[in-house]
């Protein structure tokens, strides 16, 4: 009986609240062990890793492939000699989120945001994937914006999932959620 309390209590406390928006006032880079080890037993199995140096950086493993239109994905930098983890954003092709520029389309007021990134920096890089994340959320559109066009990114459910469930981990593993 106690196992199956416990099962239960795992099973719904695993469970991400698609439904409840991210306090931008908790968003940290702290990660406590007892989520670090989660992630590493749990989650990482879901994604690809590669070490760099003393940093661990994990890619969806399912990911969308480059189909001609750009891709965007966030990938997560573990640094456990600093008990720290940071969001990436990777431009496919490319591979470079310096001077990103998206614009944000609400299709239900045609509302449209502007989402810029001038420097991968970690804070800037955390804030914006968390705004694209919200923005996921509530089903909006979103736009590369390029130098002499727009381009469609984050269009296929594939892409926005892989960019949810990259980010709800990252909220996790910092106890965002």
């Amino acid at each position: 009986m106690r196992g199956l309390v416990l099962l239960i209590f795992a099973l719904f406390g695993c469970k991400i609240d698609r439904d409840r928006p991210v306090d931008f006032s908790r968003l940290t880079f702290t990660m406590p062990d007892d989520t670090e080890l989660f992630f590493r037993n749990v989650r990482s199995i879901y994604y690809d890793r590669e070490v760099r140096g003393n940093q661990e950086v994990f890619r969806w493993a399912d990911r969308p492939d480059s189909t001609g239109n750009p891709t965007l994905t966030p990938a997560l930098v573990l640094s456990p000699m600093n008990d720290m983890a940071f969001v990436v954003l990777e431009l496919e092709p490319g591979n470079a989120s310096e001077g990103l520029t998206l614009i944000a389309v609400d299709s239900a007021t045609n509302r449209t945001d502007t989402l810029r990134l001038a420097e991968p920096l970690p804070r800037p890089s955390l804030e914006l994937a968390t705004r694209i994340y919200e923005g996921i959320r509530q089903n909006q559109g979103f736009q590369l914006l390029q130098p002499d066009n727009t381009k469609p990114v984050l269009q296929t459910d594939q892409e926005r999932e892989t960019f949810r469930v990259t980010m709800a981990d990252f909220f996790r593993l910092t106890r965002v959620f």
